[in-house]
């Protein structure tokens, strides 16, 4: 077989994967010298590499939309790796992750590579020849993503070019910094009108340890955002009471809880202060209904009830004077509520010098001011059972209806998660999305769901032809292409499956060697030490019989005794020759098998 240079088996490598005038960001967050320097000896003129120092410098290449490829090397992170990389991954699930580091690292993030969240791990030390075979495998699998038109990874694209500020933020550490970036996207999205789909993650049947860690991420985005009880089921208080579902001692969680309590209670002060009473009773609704046994409660509802009984202040004649008239008398100004609330104060001034017509004005403003809470109390309550009466019905017509789109999609997501693509019949990933697809042609959920059903699909695809599992690499690359026909990774699995079938063929096509002709045959030697002995035995080997004659690829199959003359057999058939084999008029290889026999003359 002709020898192949190092150079040419790149540079064939690297035209199979890459496209004309492609140029692919891969950002490299590495503090190994040697690891740099095999990646930038590898990379071609598709790719532009940028070397990052820490996670916080990779997060402003992400958001400023200048990274399409991450490589993290575990060995330069600092704490809780599968955390970390886990929240980028749910903020930018189209990115193609890839990690490296040394062996025994690769168990830390198990859990993603498993899960195709992290597509490649590469062991240290690495040649280059390694690392182009790992940058050639990002680049076939970004254009994969392109083929399809991603969705989620175009709109990371628009809201990160347009606000490339909003990595320089963040200066909170590796630890916070996928919830900050989800909080400047959902921000961005929000006064954009881009979906912002990216705040969504499916937990599946994923350990509960993540799933807390998940819930309290959007907790705390929540929280930022000001989505203190509102929207229902986006909110941070009901994902924080979400983790004490699944962990009822979590310290974080009960902390959250009453950080969205205490909140909410200073927006009822502040509304009481400013003596804005459409405004103290939406705030003192919204902490009810967070905290029906809150102990404040009844407190503040007492000085919103004075707050309807309040004269306001003096007119400008009598309130500006800086001494009151002989004669007059003003009271202490006394607490509306509890002795320590920080809340408003009863300013009501009582003067012997008013006049009828002030003591007539201030009691219809008093008056003004009670029916405007009682109208705002009452509008609140309809506004209430509305929402009541609303929420029976949706309820009612889910139970008739069945689950939600949504319901099916995570329920196919957990199945793919899982592993089960495409068997047990009935229940399994494929079948199901095929029948969402079915039913919901246009659905974005669905569409987004068997897309990367038909990535995991392949990637099984490729581990099965390595293992030479042909009939089931088969299978699964049929079962992608049915999900996204025409994909160029479809293809190209296709002629490597056409390939591995042929060798298998070939492999199984194995003539009797004693029947074909033979141009020259070589006696085995006996070996000494058996001839000795006295021993006699076997050897059957088989063997390729290649175009030209010679035979090649020998190994043996059997032998009796085991070891005696299995050398001696390889010797010997290594230099028979045979007649060529001829089909269609053309010489071509094939296998062969031939047993040898070793018996001692008497």
């Amino acid at each position: 077989m002709p020898s192949t240079r190092p150079d040419d088996f790149l540079n064939t490598v690297r035209t199979t994967a890459a496209r004309p005038g492609q140029v692919i960001d891969v950002v490299v967050l590495t503090s190994d010298a040697g690891l740099l320097a095999a990646l930038q000896s590898s990379a071609g003129s598709e790719h532009a590499l940028w070397d990052v120092p820490s996670a916080d410098a990779a997060v402003d290449h992400l958001v400023g939309g200048r990274c399409d490829v991450l490589i993290v090397d575990l060995g330069s992170l600092r704490g809780d790796v599968t955390t970390l990389l886990g929240r980028l991954q749910a903020q930018f699930p189209d990115l193609i992750f890839m990690a490296t580091g040394r062996r025994e690292q690769e168990g830390a993030i198990a859990s993603l590579l498993s899960t195709g969240r992290i597509y490649r791990f590469l062991h240290k030390p690495i040649s280059p020849g390694r690392a182009f075979q790992f940058l050639n495998a990002a680049t076939r699998r970004y254009n994969e993503l392109r083929d399809v038109q991603p969705i989620a990874l175009q709109t990371v694209r628009i809201i990160a070019r347009k606000r490339p500020y909003l990595g320089k933020a963040i200066a909170a550490g590796s630890g916070v910094l996928a919830a900050v970036v989800a909080f400047g996207l959902w921000w961005h999205s929000r006064d954009q009108g881009l979906p912002a789909t990216l705040q969504t993650t499916h937990v599946g049947d994923t350990p509960i340890e993540d799933q807390v860690k998940s819930k309290l991420g959007s907790a705390q985005i929540a929280y930022l955002s000001g989505r203190l009880i509102d929207p229902r089921g986006d909110n941070a208080l009901q994902y924080y009471r979400d983790v004490l579902t699944l962990d009822a001692n979590n310290a974080d969680a009960k902390a959250g809880v009453q950080k969205v309590v205490d909140t909410l209670e200073q927006r009822v002060i502040q509304a009481l202060n400013d003596r804005n009473a459409p405004r103290v009773v939406t705030t003192w609704t919204a902490l009810q209904r967070a905290a029906p046994n809150h102990p404040r409660l009844d407190a503040l509802r007492t000085q919103l009830l004075a707050l309807s009984r309040t004269t306001p202040k003096a007119p400008a004649s009598v309130a500006n004077n800086p001494r009151p008239p002989t004669g007059t008398s003003t009271a202490a100004p006394t607490s509306a509520g509890s002795d320590d609330s920080p809340a408003i104060r009863d300013t009501t001034v009582v003067s012997a010098g008013n006049s009828e017509a002030e003591r007539l004005a201030a009691a219809a403003a008093e008056r003004e001011l009670a029916e405007a809470i009682a109208r705002e109390l009452a509008e609140q309550e309809a506004a209430a059972e509305k929402v009541a009466d609303e929420n029976d019905a949706e309820t009612a017509l889910a139970e008739a209806q069945g689950p939600s789109l949504a319901e099916q999609v995570a329920a196919v997501t957990s199945l793919r998660e899982r592993g089960a693509l495409i068997a047990p019949a009935g229940n399994n990933a494929f079948d199901n999305v095929m029948s969402l697809r079915e039913r919901y042609p246009d659905a974005e959920e669905v569409r987004s769901e068997q897309q990367r059903l038909a990535f995991v699909l392949l990637d099984r695809a490729r581990t099965a032809l390595a293992a030479e599992n042909i009939d089931e690499a088969a299978t699964l690359i049929d079962r992608a292409n049915t999900l996204i026909p025409g994909m160029q990774a479809v293809r190209t699995l296709q002629e490597q499956l056409s390939a591995a079938q042929e060798q298998r063929d070939f492999a199984k096509n194995v003539a009797l060697a004693a029947s074909l002709k033979r141009v020259r045959e070589v006696p085995p030697v006996y070996p000494r030490d058996a001839q000795r002995a006295g021993t006699e035995g076997w050897v059957q080997v088989e063997f390729t019989i290649a175009p030209d004659g010679s035979t090649r690829d020998l190994h043996v199959r059997d032998s009796a005794p085991k070891q005696v003359f299995d050398k001696a057999a390889l010797d010997s058939v290594s230099k028979w020759r045979f007649e060529p084999i001829r089909k269609n008029g053309a010489p071509v290889a094939q296998r062969a098998v031939l047993q040898v026999r070793f018996v001692l003359n008497n």
